[in-house]
């Protein structure tokens, strides 16, 4: 039975050569007894059978395990710092319990679980950091999948990280003295280049940058631009490394195709400006932008540019790359998923099919409706699957011209708008018939994709249909 764990403390046990008592051998008791090994206790274990999982984790851990094969008896309480009951028998494991509270010796019990004084919970380790996860039994599989979870969301190198810290503690508080100017430069190890440094598993170079900066006396360093990309507007398509990086910045520059529940993950006290562009209105200008990223990153903050989709597939972030370069700015890119991938994935559209096209290209529609824009008998004729980014506002020219350069009249064209999300919308038509009457608000971004996989979507209805 699950008990209310709202009025219990989470400690961390000191279990190293801690003396602790198992009594049962079963499923539930091997998987209590090794949480145990790992933290290295040395544990007494009676029962009289072992099950095929406990004979496996004596043998993992031979010089910490003591079985004695018998029957628990009240005698056999005396002098251990932990005891655990998960027999079968909850008559039995009741007896344990009230046996160790009257010995003042903490007692994990599996069933009645709310007997227990102490519980054993779920561990995520990166090295010296450690994170527990308890529920107080209420959902063993949610707390198993809140672990994973948080596995794979913690990059393995944190360990590293916290080892680094430890090894220049001292002469990082001998160096900076105030307190302020301490952790500021705390703050730039952790949320900078040299916590990067660690996670690219470069440990020693890190070491050396951390070196440089104290014989510098340096605590307020230039700042750095993280160039993201957070995919095509759903949460969950974030990278683990976007999330990381925009948990961590101090000033944020995004743009109108960020939406609310992708801001949602960023620091609390970021600052926020919104840069957005849409077709003859521009917030602020590309010029501007890549001056606030430049003063920003020189005035010591860590910078995040968030860009829908990925940064360098139609999102202009070449140039501010190359803004930054000249600059003499530190920065790094974020690749994301792009809004083409992310798009045809949503609506289950392949962009590349054996025997249907063999290729894909990804096009921009701005310069859609210009005769010397691309080669468009070569784009008519070549089989691929043809991607157009902003393709919605030059829709019926972009068509057009397809046809006027050989493309059939009947080939499939699908328009996807607010793809990923929960509002996607999504229609099918033919290049012919949106020569003539385009569907839809121009005003309104999205991406078009023209080609014979459009037709092998599940969500495929007759042309001039909505999905």
């Amino acid at each position: 039975m699950a008990h209310d764990v709202s009025g219990w403390l989470p400690v961390f046990l000191a279990t190293t050569s801690c003396r602790c008592l198992v009594v049962g051998a079963g499923r539930v008791a091997t998987r209590k007894a090794k949480k145990l090994l790992e933290a290295g206790a040395h544990l007494a274990l009676i029962a009289p059978d072992l099950s095929a999982p406990m004979q496996r984790l004596m043998q993992a851990y031979p010089a910490q395990i003591q079985y004695q094969p018998r029957c628990y008896t009240a005698e056999d309480m005396q002098n251990y710092q932990l005891i655990v009951a998960a027999t079968d028998d909850a008559v039995l494991n009741t007896r344990i319990a009230q046996v160790a509270q009257r010995l003042n010796i903490p007692v994990n019990v599996a069933n009645p679980g709310h007997l227990s004084t102490l519980l054993l919970p779920n561990t995520l380790r990166r090295g010296v950091v450690q994170i527990a996860l308890c529920s107080g039994g209420a959902s063993p599989l949610l707390m198993r999948r809140l672990s994973a979870y948080l596995d794979a969301l913690i990059p393995q190198h944190y360990g590293d990280l916290a080892k680094l810290l430890q090894r220049f503690r001292e002469s990082i508080k001998t160096h900076f003295p105030d307190i302020h100017k301490r952790r500021h430069f705390y703050e730039k190890i952790v949320d900078g280049v040299i916590a990067e440094t660690v996670f690219s598993q470069r440990y020693d170079d890190a070491c050396e940058l951390v070196k440089q900066r104290i014989a510098k006396d340096i605590y307020a360093t230039q700042g750095e631009v993280y160039l993201v990309g957070t995919g095509p507007g759903d949460p969950e398509l974030l990278t683990l490394k976007a999330l990381r990086v925009m948990q961590q910045a101090d000033v944020v520059i995004y743009d109108r195709l960020i939406g609310p529940e992708i801001l949602k993950f960023l620091r609390k006290d970021a600052r926020r400006y919104y840069v957005g562009k849409a077709r003859a209105h521009h917030s602020s200008t590309q010029a501007t932008i890549n001056q606030l990223l430049i003063e920003y990153a020189k005035a010591g903050h860590k910078v995040v540019r968030l860009k829908g989709g990925d940064p360098f597939v139609f999102g202009r972030g070449g140039e501010e790359m190359l803004a930054l370069q000249a600059a003499g700015i530190v920065f790094h890119i974020v690749p994301g998923i792009t809004a083409a991938t992310g798009c045809a994935a949503s609506t289950g559209i392949p962009l590349t099919h054996r025997e249907v096209a063999k290729g894909c290209l990804f096009l921009t529609g701005h310069c859609a409706d210009e005769a010397s824009a691309f080669d468009w008998p070569a784009l008519a004729q070549s089989g691929y699957t043809l991607v157009f980014y902003m393709g919605v506002f030059h829709l019926e020219s972009l068509c057009q011209r397809l046809l006027r350069a050989g493309m059939a009249a009947e080939t499939p064209v699908a328009i996807v708008q607010n793809g990923s999300l929960a509002n996607q919308q999504l229609t099918f038509s033919t290049l012919a018939h949106l020569s003539r009457q385009p569907p839809m608000d121009h005003t309104h971004p999205g991406l078009v994709i023209i080609g014979q996989t459009v037709t092998l979507s599940p969500q495929y209805r007759a042309p001039g249909c909505t999905a």
